[in-house]
């Protein structure tokens, strides 16, 4: 079980400065554990925005967050620029990889390459969306760090502070 509180970050945030600030602020007003905040990031926000997003990422992980790579695309300018940016986390789309169980054919050893790359650079793996329990087994034996969707837990309301 995580206990990490993961915020989706838009790219009109990433831009403007004025937003770590007032993060900070908030962080010191409300006494919140920033080891405990996550802040993902998709990937598309990378194209165009590098200076943008590398001051983002600089400060809050100066403040302690972690930052999540989301919607990753498998691709070497992704993977480089999430080795640079010092990501704490990639996330993956299991239905990408949906015929993992076909005999650790393609989808499986791709996904155990994406892995396995991102450990090396220093990232944990996350497979996101994850609806049934069937890739459960594979997911284990490729190393991945953290799996994220039904198969594991429905989404649930937060109520004085905990889950219902």
């Amino acid at each position: 079980k995580s206990n990490l509180i993961n915020i989706n970050i838009s790219k009109q945030s990433i831009q403007n400065e004025k937003f770590t600030e007032y993060l900070k602020e908030l962080l010191d007003e409300y006494e919140v554990s920033s080891p405990t905040l996550c802040f993902e990031i998709n990937e598309s926000h990378f194209y165009g925005n590098i200076n943008s997003l590398q001051r983002f990422v600089s400060i809050v992980k100066k403040l302690g967050c972690k930052v999540a790579l989301d919607e990753f695309n498998y691709n070497p300018e992704a993977i480089h620029s999430a080795r640079n940016l010092d990501m704490d986390f990639v996330k993956l789309d299991a239905r990408q990889f949906e015929d993992i169980n076909d005999e650790k054919g393609f989808n499986y050893s791709l996904l155990e390459s994406i892995n396995n790359i991102h450990h090396m650079v220093g990232a944990q793996t996350i497979v996101k969306c994850l609806d049934n329990d069937e890739m459960i087994e594979q997911l284990y034996e490729i190393g991945t760090d953290y799996v994220q969707g039904f198969a594991i837990a429905k989404p649930s309301l937060i109520t004085n502070g905990r889950p219902d």
